[in-house]
């Protein structure tokens, strides 16, 4: 193996095997040291065996390099490029040696961030091959670590455009020189001695983890069927007016054990599992008759974002690797046959999606904000095809920190039009139509992370039927440093026990804390045909991502805003199901909440694990499903499917006793549940002008009037209620 400097100005680290080589040239370099080009040297230097030791990372941290003490990490991810590299026709035994040796050998060259540079730089010189970027996510994710405190690289296509590299240190001698110990000094922010401790920490807790991470990467397990759908590592719970719940499954983790009908199968090229995959990875569930149908989901879907729209149709945007870019339509039906699935288009988003949000727009659109190393926006459907978009949203450049707490951002459509844009511990009032912000919210007064992985959550709290007033509500998170501090030290933080409301159409805005009961990240807050908010599922330490929570918070609690502050926060009765990272809720339109999902982990692991993957869903039932409540529950006889805005409509009841305040009307629009946070949920108080009862009957009439406007109600499906006593009837499907 050696390397040599080429005539075209070019580094090049090449061995005997076929297709192993890497080439730098000057400018890469220097781009990667963060140094002038005049201070790169290119050298022509032969290695010596890859058998003997070699310093690695930084000047003073010494890993022998040789077949008996290998460093954990290097010697995994040298066998799973090695096995990449491998015919599909050849033995694995024959080409092993000579390739795993080849790749120790360069890693013996590279500093700190060594799998960085070699996985992304082979994986831009030889596109055949598996996108060796992905296994670089996994590798990291699976081991729960962060070399360095740069923002983490999720592509291989951006890599070296958009990742600040300061720390990385490259040398071309066998043993440190002095130019490279002077160009460490210089260009890293890490002392060595804070170097070397980072990984001794990391390498102690690699060679405590017994699973080859080859074999992990490489082998389909075949656990025996548990449930409807084998790899819900994401839960999205999308609810439609026919009464059915949506859920996804990511597709790159093998086969679920629920088979696509007919014998159809998934042919996918670029599926980092399975080429070809004749098993569902979304279903459609039938909340009445307690049911499911397995849908057909091309692309993957993970950590994807949605919303429904103004025909009730569920559009699902984005997700990973080949779906980055997707849009999915499902039109919700009553067939049982399988006629209504889910339609692909792919590409559809100007860039790549991944932990974005949603929200529909008055005029039927819907904005897509966001995702990872995404710092804008963009719309769908698109009036001229892909150049729609993407348009710059500084907001979530600012907020960016080495955690990237400002994925998934809160967003909220405001009565006014605009939006709320809220990222990390921040807020602006955004007029989409002229790409300009129109007012600056302060900082939340602890300043401390709220968005994805802090991962607290949010809600437009009810609006009142003037329209003129939208108040905010975000509660939970994690202190600053949460994700970095499970991540790399498995010291969990405690959660943050904080809410703050802004009323966001006030001239002067300001926040105003409250206390909850009991400190909670990744918990979801679902709005209640009451007015009222239940914040549910999370975790009492730590943050969102894989292994990084602790301490299941198993109460949920009721918040009723218009209470005292105080007696605001009711404490229900416990689960006994942890439900942590990838859990969600979505209220149903009986009043139940549905609740589901769980796993905190890479992959499945249903025992040996302090919280194991949960599979099942059950319904939460708050207070006012109590039998006991029967008399004052009202039930809808009927009314109008269709509405318009600001008009008048009649709606006819049954309730055995009325509440002396009377009864009031609420609507709520259906979300799109992932990640602590559900897109559009809306709920509007509605003005009743008249009531009317029968003599001797339990019967009677309202006058109800429709929401003004668009801005205050976007159109599309809504459930209504009637409230009385505080005890909801079961909701209908109304269209405005």
């Amino acid at each position: 193996m050696s390397t040599s400097s080429s005539a075209d100005g070019s580094l090049t680290i090449s061995s005997s095997v076929k297709n192993v080589a890497i080439a730098f040239t000057a400018n890469e370099l220097a781009g990667i040291l963060q140094i002038p080009t005049s201070d790169v040297e290119l050298r022509s230097i032969e290695l010596s065996d890859p058998s003997v030791n070699h310093q690695m990372f930084s000047p003073g941290c010494s890993y022998p390099m040789n077949n008996n003490s290998l460093n954990p990490i290097a010697k995994l991810i040298a066998r799973i490029i090695a096995h990449n590299l491998i015919p599909k026709t050849g033995s694995f035994d024959h080409f092993a040696s000579d390739k795993i040796n080849a790749v120790y050998a360069i890693f013996a060259k590279i500093k700190v961030d060594w799998a960085t540079i070699f996985i992304n730089n082979m994986a831009s010189k030889h596109t055949k091959f598996l996108p060796f970027g992905s296994f670089f996510t996994l590798i990291f994710q699976h081991f729960n670590v962060d070399l360095t405190n740069e923002p983490k690289v999720e592509s291989t296509r951006d890599f070296f455009d958009k990742v600040s590299l300061s720390r990385m240190q490259i040398s071309l001698d066998s043993t440190p020189s002095s130019h490279s110990r002077s160009r460490a000094s210089t260009s890293s922010t890490s002392s060595t001695s804070e170097i070397c401790d980072r990984l001794d920490r990391l390498e102690t807790r690699v060679t405590s983890i017994q699973k080859d991470l080859a074999n992990l990467l490489f082998t389909v397990n075949e656990h025996d069927a548990i449930a409807l759908v084998r790899h819900p590592i994401l839960l999205l719970l999308p609810l439609c007016h026919n009464d059915r719940v949506v859920i996804f499954d990511r597709t790159d983790f093998g086969r679920s054990n629920l088979s696509l009908p007919k014998g159809n199968c998934r042919h996918d090229p670029n599926d980092q599992a399975l080429k070809v995959d004749c098993t569902a990875h979304s279903i459609e569930y039938n909340v009445g008759t307690n049911t499911y149908r397995p849908l057909t989901i091309l692309t993957d879907t993970w950590c994807s974002s949605g919303t429904v729209n103004t025909d009730g149709f569920l559009i699902q945007t984005g997700g990973y690797n080949d779906g980055d870019r997707a849009v999915r339509v499902l039109r919700p039906c009553d067939e049982e046959d399988g006629k209504c699935d889910w339609d692909e288009i792919n590409p559809s988003l100007a860039v790549r999606r991944w932990y974005a949000t949603n929200q529909i727009l008055p005029d039927g659109r819907a904005i897509i904000i966001g995702g990872r190393r995404q710092f804008n926006y963009e719309f769908y459907p698109k009036s001229d095809g892909l150049s729609s978009g993407p348009f710059d949203l500084p907001l979530l450049r600012q907020t960016l920190d080495r955690e990237e707490n400002n994925i998934y951002p809160f967003v909220h459509l405001n009565v006014d039009g605009n939006l709320f844009i809220f990222a990390n511990n921040r807020a602006i009032l955004f007029d989409y139509t002229r790409n300009l912000v129109l007012r600056n919210y302060p900082v939340m007064p602890d300043g401390d992370p709220r968005n994805y992985p802090s991962s607290g959550s949010s809600v437009l709290l009810p609006l009142d039927p003037s329209g003129l007033e939208a108040e905010v509500m975000i509660c939970g998170g994690a202190p600053k440093g949460s994700y970095h501090s499970a991540q790399v030290n498995k010291t969990y933080l405690e959660a943050l026990k904080t809410c703050g409301r802004i009323k966001i159409t006030d001239e002067s805005p300001s926040w105003s804390m409250e206390t909850m009961p009991m400190a909670r990240v990744m918990g979801d807050m679902v709005l209640l045909p009451t007015g009222q908010v239940l914040i549910i599922n999370g975790a009492g330490a730590g943050t969102a991502g894989w292994e990084n929570g602790q301490n299941p918070v198993l109460s949920p609690v009721i918040y009723t805003p218009k209470a005292n502050v105080g007696p605001r926060f009711q404490i229900l009765q416990p689960s006994k199901t942890p439900r942590l990272y990838h859990s969600s809720a979505v209220l149903l339109r009986d009043g139940r909440i549905l609740v589901g999902g769980s796993n905190p982990h890479v992959g499945y692991e249903f025992s040996g694990v302090e919280y194991p993957t949960e599979l099942s869903l059950e319904a939460f039932l708050p207070d006012y499903m109590n039998s006991e409540y029967s008399k004052f529950r009202p039930k809808i006889l009927s009314s109008p499917s269709e509405l318009s805005h600001g008009t008048k409509f009649t709606l006819q009841f049954a309730l055995e006793i009325m509440s002396r305040r009377g009864v009031w009307v609420t609507m709520i629009a259906p979300a799109f549940s992932t990640h602590s946070f559900s897109m559009n949920q809306r709920l509007l108080l509605l003005e009743i002008s008249k009531v009317s009862t029968t003599e001797g009957t339990v019967e009677y009439e309202i006058e109800v009037t429709a929401p003004a406007n668009g801005f205050v109600a976007p159109s599309g499906y809504y459930m209504v209620f009637v409230v009385n006593a505080g005890i909801p009837s079961e909701g209908i499907w109304v269209h405005i």
